[in-house]
C-alpha cells in the first residue's frame, strides 16, 4: 500500500497484489501458487501515530494479517521470518535494550508487533516450523518512501530538496537507533538459514537525535546550498523519548554501514536517481545541481 512496484525485480520474482488481513486473498495464494518453503513476512501498518488514531486498522493489518498467513502456510512452510519492531516493542527505557530485557510498548503498533511475536512460536510448535524474528531499529536508506509519517531521513531530503520548511516534532530530542537498509537485507538473507531463529535485535546500538538528524542532513554537501529551513511542531502522541537496542551477534555479517557512510549513500541515490527527481523537484534545483555538481 505505501511501496513501489518499479523497486520489484520482477524478472526474478512473481509480484501478487493482496490484502493479507482477507483470508479469503490469502488462501487464494496458496490455491494458485501452491506451498513456499519460507514466508518471509514484512507487510505492516507501520505508523505509531496511526495505530493510535485508528487501533482497529493496526489489529486488522498487523494481527490479523499475521495470523491470515499462519494459518494459512503454517502447515507447510519450513520457515517464518517476521519483521517485528525494535522501537517499540520494548517501550519507553533510557538504555540499550537486550532481546531478553522486559517488553512494554506504549503504542497499538508496539503491542501489535509484541502479539505477532507471540502468535508465531506457538504456531511454530503446532505446525513444526522453524522462525526468526528480527526487531529492528529505525530502518534509513536510499528508495525509502518520503510519504507519509515514517523515515525522518527521506522526508527531511525531499522536503529540502522542494525548498519547503523541514519539520521536528517536539523539541527534536527524541533519540533513535537508526540502521543502514542493507544491513537490515542481510539479516533476512542470514535468517534464512535454519541455525538463525529465535529473536534479535537489528540494530546499531548508537542513537542520534532528531536535531542531530537534521544537522547532519542540513549540512551535507550536496544540498546544504539549498538553505534548508526548519520549524517545531507538536510532540506525536505514540512516541516515545528513547529507543536503543544492543545488536544482535548474527554470524556471517558485517559490521553495520556507520550513519556518516549510510547518509552519504542515501543522499546521493536521491540526488542521481532521474526518476524520483523528475517527480519531486523543481526544474531550477536540476538545472543548479548539473551545473554545480554534474561534472565533479
Amino acid at each position: 500500500s505505501t511501496g513501489k512496484k518499479e523497486n520489484i525485480d520482477t524478472e526474478r520474482c512473481t509480484f501478487i497484489q493482496a490484502d493479507i488481513s482477507r483470508r479469503d486473498y490469502v488462501k487464494a495464494i496458496l490455491d494458485k501458487y501452491g506451498e513456499f518453503d519460507v514466508i518471509n513476512h514484512q507487510a505492516a501498518q507501520m505508523s505509531v501515530s496511526d495505530s493510535v488514531k485508528d487501533p482497529y486498522n493496526d489489529i486488522r493489518v498487523n494481527i490479523i494479517g499475521t495470523v491470515n498467513l499462519l494459518e494459512v502456510f503454517g502447515p507447510s512452510c519450513k520457515k517464518f521470518i517476521f519483521a517485528s519492531s525494535g522501537g517499540t516493542v520494548y517501550g519507553e527505557h533510557s538504555s540499550p535494550r537486550m532481546e531478553n530485557d522486559e517488553l512494554e510498548p506504549v503504542s497499538p503498533y508496539g503491542i501489535s508487533k509484541l502479539a505477532c511475536e507471540k502468535y508465531i512460536p506457538m504456531y511454530a510448535k503446532r505446525f513444526s516450523f522453524k522462525y526468526t524474528i528480527l526487531r529492528y531499529s529505525n530502518v534509513y536508506g536510499p528508495k525509502q518512501n518520503p510519504h507519509g509519517e515514517a523515515g525522518v531521513i527521506a522526508i527531511f531530503i525531499e522536503n529540502i530538496i522542494n525548498g519547503k520548511t523541514c519539520r521536528i516534532n517536539g523539541d527534536g530530542e527524541y533519540h533513535r537507533d537508526y540502521i543502514y537498509v542493507d544491513d537490515v537485507a542481510n539479516a533476512n538473507v542470514a535468517a534464512l538459514d535454519e541455525w538463525l531463529t529465535g529473536i534479535h535485535n537489528v540494530s546499531t546500538g548508537i542513537t542520534l537525535t532528531t536535531n542531530e538528524i537534521w544537522e547532519h542532513i542540513s549540512k551535507n554537501r550536496r544540498i546544504r546550498f539549498l538553505n534548508p529551513t526548519v520549524e517545531n511542531g507538536p510532540h506525536r502522541e505514540g512516541d516515545i523519548r528513547y529507543s536503543c537496542c544492543v545488536p544482535a551477534e548474527i554470524p556471517g555479517l558485517n559490521d553495520n554501514v556507520g550513519f556518516k557512510d549510510g547518509l552519504e549513500k542515501t543522499v546521493d541515490w536521491y540526488l542521481n536517481n532521474e526518476e524520483w527527481l523528475n517527480n519531486v523537484t523543481s526544474g531550477a534545483y536540476k538545472e543548479y545541481y548539473t551545473a554545480q555538481y554534474s561534472k565533479r
